[in-house]
This record gives structure tokens, C-alpha cells and sequence, in this order.
């Protein structure tokens, strides 16, 4: 079943647990595909938290240092990070550790306070974004 939010699985309509990591990353296959450093990084971060929004367990998993599944985001949003910031769009000084605590901080909060409004993720996404510029 179909999110009404959203195109993917959602637990929130289709009572499923949490979207599968294989569904991640057929969600944010386009992104990884994008010849432009700072928009495959920055669509990939939206993507990311769209997909938070409707999926409770993963941005539970994402703050988990020991998660596999969280390893594998943050190390494929960290190498397209540090493409970004080849291309000047992202600070030079911004670090994998930055990256975690902004986008696990924010997943982490949102989860905590239980907003449910992908609006509202999106929004936290496109924040994370803006801490990254120089």
C-alpha cells in the first residue's frame, strides 16, 4: 500500500515497520546518479529525510553509531559531501562528524518530538543543507 504522502511504503499507511534500506536506496538512486556534486549531495539529503519522515525505525537507526544500516547512509552521504565540497559549494572544513550530528541531530529531534509532517522533515533537511554552505 501506497503512502498518501508520499510515493514509497510508509509504516504510517501501510502499518509496515520501518521502509526497507533497499527501498532507500531506490529512492535515492537519482540522487547518486546526478553529475553535479553539491545537487547528487544535496538531493540525497532531501531524499533522506523525506523518507524519515515516514519512516519512524529508520531515523531511530540512523542516530545508532553501531547500525549498519546508518554506516552505510553516512558513509555514501559523506563521500558525496566530500565531492561537494571540491566544487566549492560545501565549507572545506565541514567534517563526516558535522555531517552526523547536524543530520542525525535533527532526525533525532524530530523523532523525539514526534513530528510526523513531511513538510516539517523537508524543511530540517534543507536546514542541515544551509550549516554545510560557506
Amino acid at each position: 500500500m501506497k503512502c498518501s504522502i508520499c510515493p514509497w511504503n510508509c509504516p504510517r499507511d501501510a502499518g509496515r515497520a520501518a521502509t526497507s534500506t533497499s527501498e532507500l536506496r531506490q529512492r535515492t538512486a537519482p540522487a547518486l546518479r546526478e553529475t553535479d556534486a553539491y545537487e547528487a549531495f544535496r538531493r540525497y539529503v532531501l531524499e533522506l529525510f523525506d523518507a524519515l519522515a515516514c519512516d519512524r525505525l529508520l531515523a531511530e537507526r540512523l542516530s545508532d553509531t553501531a547500525s549498519a544500516a546508518a554506516g552505510s547512509i553516512l558513509e555514501t552521504l559523506a563521500a558525496r559531501m566530500e565531492k561537494a565540497q571540491r566544487s566549492g559549494k560545501i565549507r572545506a572544513d565541514a567534517s563526516q562528524l558535522d555531517l552526523r550530528v547536524f543530520l542525525c541531530g535533527a532526525a533525532l529531534q524530530l523523532l523525539r518530538l514526534g513530528e510526523t509532517d513531511p513538510v516539517t522533515w523537508r524543511r530540517y533537511g534543507e536546514m542541515v543543507l544551509t550549516a554545510l554552505q560557506p
